[in-house]
């Protein structure tokens, strides 16, 4: 594609991993990569938060993305409605849907907020859209 001097003068990187994983931090500073399970390999995530969606007290993900500006032949990155990786313990997750919402759209921005009476929300920014507000039922 390129001719030999444009890649002489260039730098050239390279990559062996595509999928969407974690970094596990052990916690003296060595990180270990392990793949998010296949239902969360199905589109390109753009946000996510740390969470406890089952009131466990183990860190729990809450993903959102999608992306439409592919060229033709890639097509839309639009499989996700709304993620929820459940932390079982020792790097251990397991797939929830996020039950009774499909989540449309490119979410780009999520950030936590507090309603009356101690209950949790999450704000969504989507492009070309208006915010969203989502809430868990107890």
């Amino acid at each position: 594609f390129f001719p030999p001097d444009k890649m002489k003068s260039s730098t050239v990187l390279k990559s062996w991993h595509f999928g969407n994983a974690l970094l596990m931090n052990d916690g003296k500073g060595h990180f270990t990569l392990k793949d998010l399970p296949w239902q969360a390999q199905l589109t390109t995530y753009r946000t996510g938060l740390v969470v406890d969606l089952n009131k466990d007290q183990l860190p729990d993900l809450l993903l959102l993305g999608n992306y439409y500006d592919n060229n033709v032949q890639m097509g839309r990155y639009d499989a996700d409605f709304g993620t929820c990786l459940l932390n079982k313990g020792n790097g251990e997750l397991e797939v929830m849907p996020v039950a009774g919402s499909l989540i449309k759209g490119q979410v780009r921005r999520m950030a936590n907020i507090s309603l009356a009476g101690g209950n949790k929300a999450y704000v969504l920014a989507k492009n070309s859209d208006s915010l969203k507000v989502m809430r868990f039922k107890k």
